[in-house]
């Protein structure tokens, strides 16, 4: 009898340990899968997070871009408008956001903007996003443009953008300044356009000859580089000189970033335009400004130059009545 119960107790021994065996198995087993599910949907999180993630970066630096030729065009746009309608802007600034945002000027599509104002741009990079799953917004805040130096325009937005992911996995927003610089050489200047009747164009370009306008005194001054500066049209820095945005609203006050060239009145005549004797500093010549002016020793006669620009053309003491 003694026997069978110890045999009896084996038994139930080896069972319970039996079942707690199966029950720690069951455990484990349970343990690991739980893990492995929770595992494997924290990888799907970030491998999204992480597309949404590079898909912003690369948004941002697109942004830049797209703000600068975007910017580009519609400086372009509001000048168009200025040769086309033959008059200046009221604010030069509230313009370019108007062409920049709907591709207009005083409400009148520009060609130059077609498919490329910043919603265009807005609206494709939605597509690309829609594509990896994302859902995207931007809102723009605000939109400047100012000169941060005579030859160069700082156009600056700030942007909120909104990223979802359409599986709903997460969401953020972000505001994102952008910054980018474009330089006012290259453009025309609608002073030359206007004053002529649209007749005579002139480009922004700065002049290789800044400081190197004359050589020598008397019978050894050489105004040679003055004249090629003039008759190439191109530009010097002269805080007497109104901005390059100022001259779109034709507000011809001096500013530190002052622009200025000097016409040639060849090529005015050329155009079967009546030709002025003033003083031939490109804003003034254009406008009713009329300050005395003289002639240089040696330069063609249609050259006259106002007192001021003695010193910064180099002609003191070789002028004349």
């Amino acid at each position: 009898m003694a026997v069978k119960i110890l045999a009896n107790k084996k038994a139930i021994f080896y069972t319970i340990l039996s079942i707690l065996f199966v029950g720690l198995a069951v455990f484990v087993l349970t343990s690991d899968n739980d893990s492995y599910s929770e595992s494997k949907e924290f990888t799907v999180i970030a491998t999204r997070v992480n597309t949404m993630n590079d898909f912003t970066e690369d948004m941002s630096d697109d942004l830049e871009r797209a703000v600068y030729i975007t910017g580009i065009r519609s400086l372009n746009a509001v000048i168009g408008h200025i040769i086309d309608e033959g008059k200046f802007v009221d604010h030069a600034d509230v313009r370019f956001k108007e062409a920049f945002v709907n591709g207009t000027v005083y409400g009148k599509k520009q060609p130059l903007m077609e498919n490329s104002t910043f919603p265009d741009w807005q609206n494709r990079v939605k597509e690309q996003g829609s594509k990896k799953g994302i859902a995207m917004s931007i809102t723009m805040k605000n939109l400047t443009i100012l000169h941060v130096s005579p030859w160069d325009l700082n156009i600056t937005g700030n942007f909120i953008v909104n990223v979802t992911d359409t599986a709903n996995t997460a969401k953020w927003s972000r505001i994102v300044k952008s910054t980018t610089q474009i330089s006012v050489v290259g453009f025309e200047d609608p002073a030359y356009v206007i004053g002529s009747f649209g007749r005579v164009a002139n480009v922004v370009r700065k002049t290789p000859f800044y400081g190197q306008f004359t050589t020598g005194s008397g019978a050894s001054f050489n105004p040679a580089n003055l004249l090629n500066h003039t008759l190439e049209g191109y530009y010097i820095n002269n805080s007497r000189a109104p901005s390059f945005l100022m001259r779109l609203e034709n507000n011809y006050s001096a500013s530190k970033y002052g622009i200025e060239s000097l016409v040639n009145l060849i090529k005015v005549q050329n155009q079967g335009l009546p030709v002025e004797t003033k003083d031939i500093v490109g804003y003034i010549y254009w406008s009713s400004q009329n300050p005395a002016s003289y002639k240089v020793n040696k330069l063609p006669t249609w050259i006259r130059l106002d007192s001021d620009r003695f010193s910064v053309y180099m002609v003191t003491g070789e002028t004349y009545s």
